[in-house]
């Protein structure tokens, strides 16, 4: 018997570096079914990869500047973000606001790295205000001497997608996901914080009245200093 699996990257804000394009497209034909997918979540889906096969592939994913850690399972999912190349100072700075909201809430156990390259560290290093936000305590959101300070032993419920954006981009469907940012910016087009959605969801349960989609519902305005804090505690609150 053989078995075979679907494997998804993670590509915060949709970026994909040409190695990585690369490698997905080369990968597809080696070892997959001749087909690299498209999500409506700004990744790449890779199917019919076997088992025995599966190792070459997710290394020679993570040796060409990509991951899968966190793409599938009950755990923040891709951190949507505009992904056209606009050098609007809004457009930039959700992207950044992207790429730390992925950072902040990143499994943080080394055996991802262990299953896959044997240990080798691969990692880039995080913005300083990420690692202050993840590891902060002064509200009793953490699990103390854990290695996943956030998500404990017992991780998430449910799949929780988070999605960035600028005023009147409305590209990554901002109102279907669990969080919505809406970057706010000045008079003079310096981004200050963000108009923050909480609630949405396309997903139900089959047969279960209880469950339905959901379009996310306005629930204030972040300053942009607070904004990974109160990520944080949005998430933590789904955790319990």
């Amino acid at each position: 018997r053989s078995y075979s699996f679907m494997l998804r990257t993670k590509n915060p804000c949709g970026k994909v570096p040409n190695e990585l394009y690369i490698a997905m497209d080369t990968l597809a034909d080696e070892f997959g079914i001749g087909t690299l997918r498209l999500t409506t979540r700004q990744t790449f889906q890779l199917h019919g990869i076997l088992k025995k096969n599966l190792k070459t592939v997710m290394s020679t994913i993570i040796h060409n500047m990509g991951s899968t850690l966190g793409a599938c399972g009950d755990l923040n999912r891709n951190v949507l973000a505009p992904a056209a190349p606009y050098t609007k100072k809004e457009y930039v700075f959700a992207q950044e606001t992207a790429d730390n909201i992925a950072a902040l809430l990143t499994p943080q156990s080394g055996f991802y790295y262990d299953m896959w390259v044997d240990g080798e560290k691969i990692m880039t290093s995080e913005p300083p205000e990420v690692t202050k936000a993840r590891n902060d305590n002064s509200h009793g959101t953490n699990f103390p001497d854990s290695p996943e300070p956030i998500h404990g032993t017992q991780f998430l419920p449910r799949k929780f997608k988070i999605a960035v954006t600028v005023p009147t981009d409305n590209s990554v469907d901002i109102l279907t996901n669990d969080i919505g940012l809406v970057v706010i910016s000045d008079s003079n087009g310096e981004p200050q914080g963000f108009n923050l959605y909480a609630g949405g969801g396309m997903g139900r349960a089959h047969r279960t009245d209880t469950t339905f989609p959901r379009l996310a519902e306005h629930l204030g305005y972040v300053p942009k200093e607070d904004i990974l804090y109160a990520i944080k505690a949005i998430v933590v609150t789904q955790r319990e």
